[in-house]
């Protein structure tokens, strides 16, 4: 499994460098991307026979802003992966906030209730040097909500600190079950022992690798939405990652002059009047 490395991880810096704000708000674009990365794609161009997207675009773009990241799937052979993989020692101890913005278009075919996933790499032992402890949790409303349909053509915020996640190691390579039962815990579950069945227990020393969202693999049917707004926030300071397909122009300097000039111009004129 490849990941893509970011020197410049912003989510973990703002957790590290003291600053006046406790937010900040990141805009990817496909020329800027931050350190994020398609990844684990499976469409017409490598081999598959879906017709997959896995880009920023501006077909599901929220009010007011000029896009998302598409993701769509026409068979059950399509995925698409974003990751973004972290290179500085994040704990589960330190993540105090994690959500995503989520939208189904009512053209997918496929399962009522699919979504795409959020997920978070670990690392179990809080020692990257060691890899039989590393994975998947994973996150899909259709274990929090049940069973009924996802919204569609419309954009939902999932909170999904609190929420249920199943488990995937990546070695060997198995989803947790205990007995018979997959196991569906909240990460605070995936911390405390006798509740992690034959997987991976989590502590507060475990390490976050990075974080993934994406749909695809085995849906069969076709699938298009979107993601956008991937908010993380460790130790208390939050990073929302905003997926655009351009950067919002900002007015030149000139432009302000002129601004300031003509207020200043409306200002003259109306004592005028009123002096009149």
């Amino acid at each position: 499994m490849k990941f893509s490395l970011s020197k410049n991880f912003l989510w973990i810096a703002a957790a590290v460098v003291v600053q006046p704000a406790l937010a900040a708000n990141v805009t990817v674009t496909p020329g800027g991307m931050q350190g994020w990365a398609l990844t684990d794609f499976r469409g017409t161009s490598n081999g598959y026979t879906s017709n997959t997207v896995g880009a920023i675009t501006g077909v599901y773009a929220p009010a007011g802003e000029n896009g998302s990241v598409q993701m769509s799937t026409t068979d059950g052979s399509g995925k698409a992966d974003f990751t973004h993989m972290s290179n500085s020692l994040v704990t589960f101890g330190s993540l105090s906030s994690l959500s995503y913005d989520w939208y189904r278009s009512s053209t997918s075919t496929t399962t009522t209730w699919l979504t795409p996933a959020l997920r978070i790499i670990y690392d179990a032992d809080g020692n990257a040097a060691t890899t039989a402890d590393t994975g998947y949790l994973i996150f899909e409303p259709v274990y929090n909500v049940g069973n009924g349909p996802a919204a569609t053509d419309t954009w939902v915020h999932e909170n999904v600190i609190g929420a249920k996640f199943w488990q995937r190691q990546f070695s060997p390579g198995a989803t947790t079950f205990n007995g018979n039962e997959q196991v569906f815990q909240t990460i605070s579950g995936w911390m405390t022992p006798g509740q992690q069945g034959n997987g991976d227990l989590l502590s507060a020393s475990s390490l976050i690798l990075g974080i993934n969202f994406g749909v695809g693999s085995g849906w069969a049917g076709t699938f298009d939405g979107a993601v956008d707004h991937v908010e993380i926030g460790v130790s208390g300071v939050s990073t929302t990652y905003n997926f655009e397909t351009a950067v919002a122009a900002v007015p030149e300097p000139s432009t302000y002059a002129l601004m300031a000039l003509g207020l200043g111009l409306c200002s003259f004129i109306a004592r005028r009047r009123k002096a009149a």
